[in-house]
């Protein structure tokens, strides 16, 4: 790889704008147009962004029991 690439992508994630993108270099038309092939959708702020999936933690259930995750948790008669 050269030591100043032509033209380059960089990736971050952020909860907010799920995948972002942004384009530089000399010619940074070409990664532009290789992040709109790819379906990413322009921002205000000059970036490019594509929705990515629902990576909230899970959160427990309020009807599990211990008894259900831990045999031993089960009250003896």
């Amino acid at each position: 790889m050269p030591p100043n690439p032509l033209a380059e992508i960089r990736l971050a994630y952020s909860r907010a704008a799920a995948l972002a993108a942004i384009a530089h270099g000399e010619q940074y038309q070409w990664a532009n147009a290789a992040l709109d092939q790819a379906g990413f959708t322009k921002r205000d702020d000059g970036s490019d962004s594509m929705p990515g999936p629902d990576v909230r933690p899970a959160l427990p259930s309020r009807t599990t029991s211990p008894a259900y995750h831990d045999p031993s948790a089960v009250p003896r008669r």
